[in-house]
């Protein structure tokens, strides 16, 4: 019995490296340039970390030390789900032949398991109090001898007290010159220079590119781009980006009515500026899409260039059902950062305001938290 229990551990451990080393292979600094991925080996780069430590916690050890199983999910993928066993089976690496009482046996039986769980404030059942595995580890309430570690831009009011919480509080110049070497400009140290003088060129750019989203695109496109301009606001910084998507994407086709297609979906984007103001001014905001929902509000031509940029991105989320394997995931839409969902929704929070709809611009700002919104907010007031 011991030994078949063991079989199954290195059968799990297996798959699951297997399905990590897939997905960490192909890191992607820049959305629409899909022919330039990266391991992520390559591209890490130490940040600074502040501990905030509860009173009673104390500080451990580095928890992924000695860690036999570690299990990853992004919880945007996981709204509905309410199986941990589940989830972990339909995202394994195929050929592992295991089943969801074989992964909960394993688990259960494993002394040293880590379990980490990203974007706790993309998750779709964020709310739920009960019936969730997602939410009863969180709590502490399944698993509480394993390490959870919980990555959020929030930190929810009902966490157990003893959280324990480090806050990621940046990339100092010498990481940011670590990542250009490592992923930009390799030992070309006159183009290192050219770029980091175009940042101090550019002081509008200081503070976004705090955010190492906006810092790791500004690096790549001010080395592809010899004209990079100067920025007096967030506004044309974000313009500048986005042309820079659909450009690529015109500089990859000879047919003229193809580029012009693309030209007018790169300007014309009123249906997108709705959909996306009206899922962040919900209630319980919604920056997730099925496939078809979204094709059937922008249309299937507009769909597949915003895709195609990378400005949208399609990913398998899992489907807790009993359905064969082949059915088990369903395709949603996302933008590639909630910040692109902002960008496109403040077009629409402009009309609304240069329309007087006051009683519109205060529901919808009753439930903006300006934390949450910062981008949408800058390029209002620009």
């Amino acid at each position: 019995m011991e030994s078949e229990l063991e079989e199954k551990k290195k059968r799990l451990i297996s798959s699951l490296r297997s399905t990590y080393t897939g997905q960490y292979n192909a890191v992607q600094p820049i959305p629409y340039i899909r022919d330039r991925l990266y391991c992520v080996d390559r591209v890490f780069v130490e940040g600074s970390v502040h501990f905030l430590v509860a009173d009673e916690a104390g500080v451990r050890g580095f928890p992924l030390s000695n860690v036999e199983i570690l299990i990853l999910f992004r919880l945007r993928q996981l709204g509905g789900v309410k199986s941990i066993y589940r989830a972990i089976n339909r995202f394994l690496a195929s050929g592992s032949r295991l089943s969801d009482n074989d992964i909960e046996d394993v688990l259960k039986n494993t002394s040293s398991v880590e379990i980490l769980l990203d974007g706790y404030d993309e998750y779709p059942d964020q709310d739920m109090i009960t019936g969730n595995d997602v939410r009863s580890i969180i709590m502490r309430e399944m698993f509480p001898k394993y390490d959870v570690t919980l990555t959020t831009r929030y930190l929810p009011k009902k966490f157990p007290k003893l959280t324990k919480r480090i806050k990621l509080t940046g990339f100092d110049d010498d990481a940011r010159d670590e990542y250009l070497r490592k992923a930009v400009v390799g030992n070309d140290q006159t183009a290192l220079k050219q770029i980091k003088q175009r940042l101090r060129e550019n002081p509008i750019l200081a503070d976004l590119c705090q955010v190492p989203l906006f810092f790791v695109m500004f690096g790549h496109i001010a080395h592809e781009n010899q004209d990079f301009e100067k920025f007096k606001s967030v506004t044309s910084f974000f313009n500048y980006m986005i042309t820079c998507f659909h450009e690529h994407m015109r500089n990859k086709t000879r047919d003229d009515s193809v580029r012009q297609l693309i030209l007018k979906y790169e300007s014309e984007h009123d249906e997108l500026n709705i959909l996306a103001y009206e899922g962040l001014s919900k209630e319980d905001q919604q920056i997730v899409w099925r496939k078809d929902e979204m094709v059937k509000r922008l249309g299937q031509e507009f769909y597949d260039q915003y895709v195609g940029v990378g400005i949208l991105v399609e990913e398998q989320v899992v489907s807790d059902n009993d359905s064969v394997y082949t059915e088990s995931f369903t395709i949603h839409v996302r933008f590639y950062h909630k910040i692109f969902c902002e960008f496109y929704a403040s077009y629409r929070l402009m009309l609304v305001v240069l329309e007087h709809e006051v009683s519109e611009l205060g529901r919808f700002l009753e439930r903006m938290d300006p934390l949450t919104f910062s981008i949408s907010i800058a390029l209002l007031v620009d």
